[in-house]
């Protein structure tokens, strides 16, 4: 490939046709020998790299200045690294010509919500978790929540969208949310909770480097509530026994329940929990 082509990928990962005037026979021969393949009309990649989802984010905020990466990506650029991102969410001002690999959308993203990271322009993590929630639940706020978004930030998010499609399901959410929870079973554990209106507990306490899902403190009781996914990481199954033994160690109770418990069973749930709870005042009771 001609080696300033190699350069412009290496130092900017496309290569713009229209950029690039002295090179657009460059460019046409290194199409034309397989080296370089189109991601979007007068837009290249090195062959094989079309595929890179982040690629053509870039591409999208190259090609047009007006672009904002919106959606699954959006996410997956700051929030949630581990969201699978398919086709990728565009959103601008004007319509545009449907392409292999993208969706666009003509709608606008306020610009104090859009994040530039040199060039790639993505919405914000608190406006990319609201607005993915309308169609995916609770996930991309728990995991916006887990990785350190405020819920004051997301409910601001929330009211500059003001009547999109979506909005019910939106603030439905994030009332279900004012508890913080870091996953879709916290989120359902949370809800029991209040539901039978069981009281004194905090979320994602922090006790000698330890988070603890629910907690109250002062009995030193604390409640775990164990996914599916959790279950298949050995090195997670073995850092939480390790937590558990040391907690214990300092007088905590850790009880787990799994989030099948809390949906499936959960008066049942709720019993057992309020007899560790009682057990527990009435040991500090007789302690007096």
């Amino acid at each position: 490939m001609n080696p300033q082509l190699q350069q412009i990928l290496a130092e900017h990962g496309v290569v713009v046709r229209r950029s690039w005037p002295a090179l657009r026979s460059a460019i046409t021969r290194a199409a034309a020998a397989g080296e370089l393949e189109t991601i979007m009309p007068g837009v290249y990649v090195e062959a094989g790299a079309s595929g890179d989802w982040r690629r053509r984010a870039l591409a999208a905020c190259v090609r047009h200045p007006d672009a904002t990466v919106t959606g699954r990506a959006a996410a997956a650029l700051s929030f949630w690294p581990g969201c699978q991102v398919g086709d990728v969410e565009v959103s601008r001002r004007t319509r545009t010509v449907e392409t292999r690999g993208f969706s666009w959308l003509r709608r606008v993203v306020p610009s104090e919500w859009v994040v530039d990271r040199g060039g790639l322009r993505f919405a914000h993590p608190s406006w990319a978790a609201v607005e993915l929630c309308s169609t995916m639940g609770g996930e991309p706020l728990d995991e916006a929540l887990r990785a350190g978004v405020k819920l004051d930030d997301l409910w601001e998010a929330h009211r500059h969208m003001g009547g999109r499609r979506g909005a019910p399901v939106r603030e439905l959410l994030l009332r279900d949310s004012r508890d913080e929870p870091w996953s879709e079973g916290e989120r359902a554990c949370h809800h029991l909770l209040r539901s039978h209106h069981i009281i004194g507990w905090r979320t994602n306490v922090r006790v000698d480097g330890y988070y603890i899902d629910v907690a109250w403190k002062e009995l030193k009781v604390g409640l775990e509530i164990d996914g599916y996914r959790f279950h298949s990481d050995r090195a997670a199954f073995e850092a939480d026994r390790i937590r558990d033994q040391r907690l214990q160690a300092r007088g905590w109770i850790i009880m787990h329940v799994t989030w099948r418990q809390c949906v499936e069973s959960p008066e049942e749930t709720v019993q057992l929990l309020k007899r560790v709870l009682r057990a527990r005042r009435l040991g500090r009771a007789c302690q007096k």
